[in-house]
């Protein structure tokens, strides 16, 4: 996914191994966020962030 293609044009997450980057337009332009996995799937905010998206149904 490009920043052409993104979903309203107010970006995307990318998920890797130990994280996700997050592809945000603000005020200023674009920025990538990166936010890495918790010690625990209770305190892990990549996995609340795919629970999040996978019970919205957002692909």
């Amino acid at each position: 996914m490009s920043r052409e293609d993104s979903l309203e044009g107010t970006g995307w997450p990318e998920f890797f191994e130990k994280g996700v980057l997050l592809i945000l337009c603000g005020k200023t332009g674009w920025r990538e966020v990166e936010i890495g996995c918790g010690s625990t799937d209770a305190t892990c905010p990549v996995a609340a962030l795919e629970a999040w998206l996978k019970f919205a149904r957002i692909v």
